[in-house]
């Protein structure tokens, strides 16, 4: 009773072989250690094309990798601005003061507050119009009496 030899091919790279029939015991066979970590390699990789570039890469096929490189994110981030960012929700508005038109998110639009195109401005209509009310002017000579 001798040993039975069977020729089969490589899953990897179609080289046939002789392996004992016994040693068999996978479902893929292979005809060097090289060839099976080649052949599992493209099982859990693949080749994309980067979204800015255009070049190929390669990586895991899990991987939500859609850049080549950092420096591919970088550029493509720069050119999302404003209506052309995914996330730009944002509402144009005149300013109160200067009556500048400018973008604020959409929370800020109806939340009951004055609306300032900058911090000159809000301070500008604070010391022209809000602290000249004479409600604000009593509550301030209320809290002046208390501090002494």
């Amino acid at each position: 009773m001798g040993v039975t030899t069977v020729t089969i091919s490589c899953d990897n790279c179609k080289k046939e072989f002789k392996k004992i029939k016994k040693d068999i015991k996978n479902k893929h066979v292979f005809c060097s250690k090289e060839c099976e970590n080649e052949y599992r390699h493209k099982q859990t990789h693949e080749i994309r094309k980067c979204e800015f570039c255009g070049e190929e890469f390669e990586c895991s096929k899990k991987s939500t990798k859609k850049f080549c490189s950092r420096e591919c994110v970088g550029k493509w981030q720069s050119t999302q601005l404003g209506n052309d960012n995914p996330r730009f929700k944002q509402k144009e508005i005149c300013c109160e003061w200067c009556n500048k038109k400018y973008y604020t998110k959409q929370s800020k639009v109806n939340n009951g507050q004055h609306k300032f195109c900058s911090t000159k401005c809000r301070q500008k209509w604070f010391g022209n119009e809000y602290s000249q009310r004479e409600s604000t002017k009593l509550a301030s000579q209320k809290r002046a009496i208390t501090m002494l």
